[in-house]
């Protein structure tokens, strides 16, 4: 069940890019998935930036390593 979610939104035909696939049990822990409205924390780009550079800082790779 706990890949059902990435499996779904992998598959799912017409999907919009940047769409929130999750759950649809109690709190979003478990059940089946459904499409869901991303929170604004997740939809904040300075707060992507950030994170996104302290994932680099902290790895060591950078956009393009591979």
């Amino acid at each position: 069940m706990g890949a059902l979610p990435q499996l779904f939104a992998a598959t799912e035909p017409g999907l919009a890019g940047g769409s929130y696939v999750g759950p649809d049990g109690r709190g979003g822990r478990s059940g089946h998935p459904v499409t869901g409205r991303l929170s604004a924390v997740a939809r904040d780009p300075e707060l992507g930036r950030r994170l996104w550079e302290r994932s680099q800082q902290l790895t060591g790779v950078r956009r393009g390593d591979a």
